[in-house]
């Protein structure tokens, strides 16, 4: 659900309607002065696009005939403009009007409004050619409407039955993220609290001989409070209108931010941490913020996992695009959990995995910010105990060093 950022409202209103759970009103001498008449179901519109006006008005009388409201237009720009002033429920787009000037249409379209459905008339392409053409214009279905009218109306019933569903399904989506994030937020404030008595209590030599205790307290109270921020971060991604910036990223101070991480995290265990190349790299156009999430996650995994040895990390420019490739020293990746290991929630299967902390969120995290960035986010699994591989392939190439530009908001 990565496009349907902006739903309109499909179908008939619902207002007006008498819950079941509401008692009957009561019938008296005035109840036909007292009650309102319900409000006429408002007939979803259909643009119908079409260079031929005979079509268009054809296929206009087929979907008033079903119940729509049509919308006629022979050109895209003029479609266009009826779609702005009606907001139409759905959009027929004959692949005539395609040859001129309506794929600029159907792609403004879709940037207004990325839920309504757009069907395209058409009766001589192949599979090929459909399919070509569904991925280019990311359209939702190709129909012989003028052969098929029947056809055509079930199409146009089952594209808004689906939008309908999708518009549920996101309402869902943000209530369900609204209460998480306010759950959140009311239970870091006590753990804050409990953090911040923790530290002075640390502090204080009258405290000294409950030190075994303190640290305990402080542990769980950090677990506690990150796992509440992953769980604000899987919130805020699901998050429709999420701003991606590009910008110069110096690949220098990252690793260098990584490596300080890395130390921090690795204390005096038998780890160590290594950067390759160790020579500058130069910067990169991405987002940047973004980009040290994701890598800080991967780090922190790896560095979770290895027991000993060399958690690694290579920079390296390939094919115009530029891998960030974090290697581990811990049990690997079993062939049964590759399928789960970025979905929320879940956690890798072997015993080994069930006593570590936090609930599955940090990979899920990395991928969907890996997404939004325009990269990918892979695995290399390697042989049994000697570790796991996660490379991050960003879509820019290393540059050497220039003066610096401002960050630009993609979307």
């Amino acid at each position: 659900m990565t496009r349907k950022a902006r739903i309109l409202r499909f179908g008939p209103s619902h207002r007006g309607r008498r819950l079941l759970s509401e008692p009957p009103p009561e019938v008296g001498e005035d109840a036909g002065l007292l009650e309102a008449p319900a409000p006429a179901a408002i007939a979803p519109s259909v643009l119908i696009t079409d260079e031929s006006r005979d079509r268009a008005e054809a296929l206009a009388a087929v979907m008033a005939g079903a119940g729509y409201r049509p919308l006629t237009a022979t050109s895209g720009p003029a479609a266009l403009d009826v779609f702005v002033r009606e907001r139409s429920e759905a959009v027929l787009v004959d692949h005539g009007v395609l040859a001129t000037g309506g794929p600029g249409f159907v792609r403004r379209v879709r940037a207004l409004a990325p839920a309504v459905p757009i069907i395209v008339q058409t009766g001589a392409l192949d599979a090929g050619a459909a399919t070509a053409l569904v991925a280019d214009l990311d359209v939702d279905a190709i129909a012989a409407c003028h052969r098929e009218p029947a056809r055509l109306v079930e199409t146009v019933r089952t594209a808004l039955a689906i939008a309908a569903t999708f518009e549920r399904l996101l309402a869902e989506q943000d209530l369900r993220g609204l209460i998480l994030a306010k759950l959140c937020h009311a239970l870091r404030s006590p753990l804050h609290v409990i953090q911040g008595y923790t530290d002075m209590l640390r502090q204080d030599p009258a405290a000294a001989g409950f030190d075994d205790v303190l640290e305990r307290v402080a542990g769980a109270t950090d677990s506690a409070i990150g796992q509440l921020q992953e769980y604000l971060d899987l919130a805020r991604l699901e998050a429709p209108g999420l701003a991606v910036r590009r910008e110069q990223v110096d690949v220098d101070e990252l690793t260098g931010e990584l490596t300080r991480l890395a130390e921090r995290l690795i204390g005096d265990r038998p780890v160590r941490f290594a950067v390759s190349p160790a020579t500058p790299c130069g910067f990169l156009l991405s987002d940047g913020a973004k980009l040290r999430a994701i890598l800080t996650q991967l780090l922190i995994n790896a560095v979770e996992f290895s027991p000993n040895g060399t958690v690694r990390l290579v920079v390296q420019s390939r094919a115009g695009r530029t891998e960030f490739a974090i290697a581990d020293r811990g049990p690997g990746v079993d062939e049964e959990d590759l399928p789960i290991l970025f979905v929320p929630f879940r956690q890798r299967r072997r015993e080994l995995f069930a006593s570590m902390p936090g609930q599955g969120l940090g990979l899920a995290i990395a991928k969907r910010l890996s997404s939004l960035i325009g990269a990918s986010l892979t695995v290399r699994r390697r042989k049994a105990g000697h570790g796991t591989v996660f490379v991050l392939s960003l879509p820019s190439p290393l540059a050497v060093h220039t003066a610096r530009g401002a960050g630009r908001t993609l979307h």
